[in-house]
């Protein structure tokens, strides 16, 4: 049978607009000869289309037939018998035929003969249309398998016809649902600083807070959540949770955290929880040990925070608080123990920091080599340090012609001073591509790291010592209080003390910000040991030039949520220091409670970002991808420009008030 003119909806389209053109010029004209022309011409074009239409169906199903002949009789025959829904289209996904047990089950009656298959298979496209192809599809509420087989019409080699088999899978994914939504997984839940708590408060007020939090656990994870809670230390608890309700805590952004800090408003120090959730695992054992590892890290970030790990990312809810001061040193003076045995079965020391190593950096660096004197005045120790790319040429200007001087090597000479049996100390970095030479790490098979920043997920994690207190205000403060357990007769000079003790004006603001009562303890053990203010004031000064730039900075700034951003339009070497100072100098503005400083810097768009606490720049710089502490963050960005980097940081502010 010839194939009669099909038309499309182009050609309706066409058919319409001339009847809508006749329709206008009726009007305009009143000519009434043109109002029979128009109506003799659309019952033409129904009458036509009626035909056709019927002519079409006619045509298509001895199409079908023809092709069913050309099938033979065993597939003929096996197609009919089957009680599943069958669609057969063509090359182009045009619908030709379709058993009764389709349109029955599938179609509930409708008809879809001659449309496109997208009706039921909304993405379809024509990798479907192969012998392997299986999708699944919603269609009325009900999931299908499809799968396709493709046969060729033997009269027409070039054709090809595509019958599609639809499995219903609703059953089957109901049931994968339910068993993804019932997985257990594990949480284990910390109350940080319990001991500091309970020493702040009267004795008849510490069995209250502790049941009050207790309390809003049990109601949290259990009654609320349907979990199961076992309590395994005085200040940690384990929680067994099925998936859906942990999806739903999420969703709400765990306010257990809040629950917990608002129970604590006329306590000295505040109750916060630390926990971690173990997700997306393959067994109940992967989740306990992926909550611990999540625990560890929301730990390692100051607490007051939700930490998930899914198989090897992280997600993190709240920590937008300062995190409390441990005031117990225990933990110092086991890692000085530890350190002292290490230094002494060691052939030698190398001592490193972050690149563009800043006065805590370096300070810490040169505490620490007197350190390795104290333990062992004949062991060999090292700073590595470029000395032409840091940020501490005042305190570098400060040691020449000591012996401090004398132990500095730079990143390209590694090769002769490490050796298998090097002992490798890290100051005040984590992170592997932060370090001033990551060949030096490599190249050392034990490794200690040092520092305070809150942890971030990228971390070096083959330490053999990873001392991290992100409680503390500098490595230099952490570096102090280790000093004190290395030796009970030789002491430091007043050299290492303004040293250390520059690191830790940088870091706090001259004793503004982050500072406990551990950070005035070691500020007066180096006072006691030859610290003089007057001497590390002067590391803090700045050149008549930079002090300019740095009032032009302040002064272009623009307020955005009460965050100062401003941008450097010059590309000078001083931009790393005038750059922090500027966004120091940004926070003694009225109503700034955060300042980002943007400039060029290495064919790189750097961000310096400061804040009082009131904001945590640490999370608004994690957004893109940088890191730091809650009060003093930064981050890097490669290809891009400056106006792009300004808009990534008001999207991100914008996201962090959001939250």
């Amino acid at each position: 049978m010839k194939s009669p003119i099909h038309f499309n909806r182009f050609t309706d389209y066409i058919f319409m607009l001339i009847n809508v053109v006749l329709f206008i010029f009726l009007i305009i004209t009143k000519n009434y000869y043109v109002a029979i022309v128009q109506t003799a011409f659309m019952l033409a074009c129904m009458i036509y289309n009626f035909i056709n239409m019927i002519l079409w169906k006619k045509y298509k199903f001895s199409s079908i037939d023809k092709f069913l002949e050309d099938l033979g009789d065993t597939k003929q025959n096996l197609i009919n018998s089957l009680k599943l829904p069958i669609i057969m289209v063509d090359g182009d996904g045009e619908v030709i035929w379709y058993n009764s047990v389709f349109r029955t089950n599938v179609l509930l009656n409708a008809d879809i003969f001659g449309k496109n298959i997208k009706v039921v298979l909304e993405r379809f496209n024509s990798d479907m249309l192969t012998d392997e192809a299986k999708v699944t599809t919603k269609y009325k509420n009900k999931i299908y398998d499809v799968y396709t087989s493709v046969s060729k019409n033997k009269s027409k080699q070039d054709k090809k016809t595509y019958i599609m088999f639809f499995i219903d899978a609703t059953r089957r994914k109901e049931l994968e649902i339910q068993v993804y939504e019932n997985q257990p997984v594990v949480i284990m839940v910390n109350i940080d600083n319990y001991e500091d708590i309970l020493s702040n408060v009267r004795a008849s007020e510490k069995n209250k807070i502790i049941n009050d939090v207790e309390v809003i656990i049990n109601d949290y994870f259990g009654a609320g959540n349907n979990g199961i809670i076992r309590k395994l230390e005085k200040d940690l608890f384990i929680v067994v949770q099925e998936r859906k309700y942990v999806l739903s805590m999420i969703e709400n952004k765990f306010n257990i955290l809040n629950k917990v800090r608002d129970i604590s408003e006329n306590v000295t120090t505040p109750v916060t929880l630390s926990i971690g959730v173990g997700l997306d695992s393959s067994n109940i054992n992967e989740s306990e040990r992926f909550a611990k590892q999540s625990l560890d890290m929301a730990l390692g970030r100051g607490g007051d925070q939700v930490a998930i790990k899914r198989n090897d990312n992280f997600e993190f809810f709240g920590g937008l608080s300062s995190g409390q001061v441990n005031s117990v040193k225990v933990k110092t003076r086991i890692v000085a123990t530890s350190l002292v045995e290490l230094i002494n079965e060691s052939d030698n020391v190398v001592i490193m920091g972050h690149r563009f190593a800043d006065l805590d950096c370096f300070g810490a660096a040169i505490g620490m080599a007197k350190g390795v004197k104290l333990i062992n005045d004949e062991k060999e120790v090292y700073i590595i340090i470029d000395k032409e790319k840091n940020l501490a040429d005042s305190l570098y200007e400060s040691i020449k012609g000591t012996y401090i001087d004398e132990i500095l090597i730079s990143p390209n000479e590694i090769g002769d001073y490490i050796n298998k049996n090097t002992l490798l100390i890290i100051l005040d970095t984590h992170i592997k591509s932060f370090l001033e030479s990551l060949e030096a790490y490599q190249s050392c098979k034990q490794v200690i790291v040092i520092d305070h920043h809150r942890k971030v997920i990228d971390h070096i994690s083959d330490a053999v010592i990873f001392y991290h207190e992100p409680s503390a205000s500098s490595t230099c403060e952490m570096v102090t209080e280790l000093l004190q357990y290395f030796s009970n007769k030789e002491t430091i000079s007043g050299l290492e003390a303004n040293a250390l003790l520059s690191g830790i004006m940088l870091d706090t603001r001259n004793f503004v910000l982050k500072t406990g009562v551990r950070t005035f303890e070691a500020a007066a053990y180096l006072k006691k040991h030859g610290a003089s203010t007057v001497e590390v004031k002067k590391m803090f000064s700045s050149s008549m030039e930079a002090y300019q730039k740095k009032t032009k900075l302040v002064s272009m700034a623009q307020i955005d949520k009460k965050c100062a951003i401003t941008v450097a339009e010059s590309k000078n070497e001083d931009l790393r220091i005038v750059a922090a100072q500027a966004a120091d100098e940004l926070l003694t503005i009225n109503d700034v409670d955060a300042s980002f400083v943007l400039y060029e810097y290495d064919n790189k768009i750097m961000v310096s970002a400061r804040s009082m606490g009131a904001v945590n720049v640490q999370v608004i710089m994690e957004y893109l991808g940088g890191g730091g502490h809650l009060s003093m963050a930064g981050a890097q960005f490669s290809g891009s420009t400056l106006k792009n980097v300004t808009q990534d940081i008001k999207r991100s502010i914008d996201k962090y008030y959001a939250e």
